[in-house]
């Protein structure tokens, strides 16, 4: 699932991604996300968060913040805005950050719980 400003994040102990290019892979894996509901034609909250999210971090620096649980926490820096990914669509990005494989059902299923939500 991904939340737009969730206090849910607030809650989390999070820790600083090491790799210095998780910022611009998160980006791009936001990007293709919104492409892939919109081609599925998903109407969700999600992609309005995306949309919302992607418009203000375009220009900006990406941090990503890893939680003990698994969560993602994705902020644009100096902006206050931030998407916290749990759940498949956190494991999917995690799984890119470290540079492991991810399986197109795992992210089939991802697109298709956000069509269902």
């Amino acid at each position: 699932m991904i939340y737009r400003n969730s206090d849910l994040s607030r809650s989390i102990t999070w820790t600083p991604e090491l790799n210095p290019e998780a910022g611009e892979l998160a980006l791009k894996f936001l990007n293709g996300e919104r492409e892939l509901m919109r081609l599925a034609h998903v109407r969700s909250s999600s992609i309005v968060a995306l949309t919302t999210f992607l418009t203000v971090a375009s220009d900006r620096d990406i941090v990503v913040k890893r939680g003990i649980g698994g969560e993602l926490l994705v902020s644009a820096s100096d902006s206050g805005e931030s998407l916290l990914l749990t759940g498949k669509t956190a494991e999917v990005l995690s799984s890119y950050i470290d540079e492991e494989p991810v399986s197109t059902r795992d992210r089939g299923e991802m697109t298709i719980r956000h069509r269902a939500s």
